[in-house]
């Protein structure tokens, strides 16, 4: 039996969804034709902003760039199945991504029991979520696999052919 629980005793979604910096840092070496990059993550806004001022002061660094991306705080995730008492396995962040349910709130990591076919929905699902908890029994992984990744082809130049033209 395949049964779905939306884990109405986990924490709501604006709890465990939190928001990260992804900063990259382009530094200028003592030759001036090289550069290194150095990437950092920052928590909140105050260490974001703290980094900035800072590397503008430090004349080293030529460039900044930052984005922001949202992930998931696993800490309060389940860790037994709630029908039958089985440990969920180790969820991993590729893992979490490919079991994720879209929703308006970021999204549910989607907990599977070998044992039962239980399936548990984290963070829990609010009234304000949009998603399709239905769809969940028939979800297929969202991520390619390696081996699936096409190439993009590309054609040669026909240089020659203007190269004999002006000739």
């Amino acid at each position: 039996m395949n049964l779905l629980e939306l884990a109405p005793e986990g924490p709501p979604p604006g709890e465990v969804w939190r928001y990260k910096w992804a900063v990259t840092l382009t530094m200028r070496e003592e030759d001036p034709a090289q550069v290194r990059e150095k990437h950092l993550v920052v928590d909140s806004v105050d260490e974001l902003v703290e980094l900035v001022l800072h590397s503008s002061l430090d004349p080293r660094i030529a460039a900044y760039a930052y984005h922001r991306f949202a992930t998931l705080d696993m800490t309060a995730a389940p860790e037994h199945c709630t029908q039958c008492g089985e440990p969920y396995p180790p969820l991993t962040p590729g893992r979490a991504w490919r079991t994720t349910q879209p929703c308006t709130c970021g999204g549910h990591a989607i907990f599977s029991c070998g044992a039962c076919g239980t399936r548990l929905m984290y963070p829990r699902v609010e009234s304000t979520c949009v998603t399709d908890p239905g769809g969940l029994l028939a979800m297929a992984p969202r991520s390619p696999r390696p081996g699936d990744r096409r190439r993009r082809q590309t054609r040669p130049l026909r240089l020659w052919k203007w190269w004999r033209a002006s000739a």
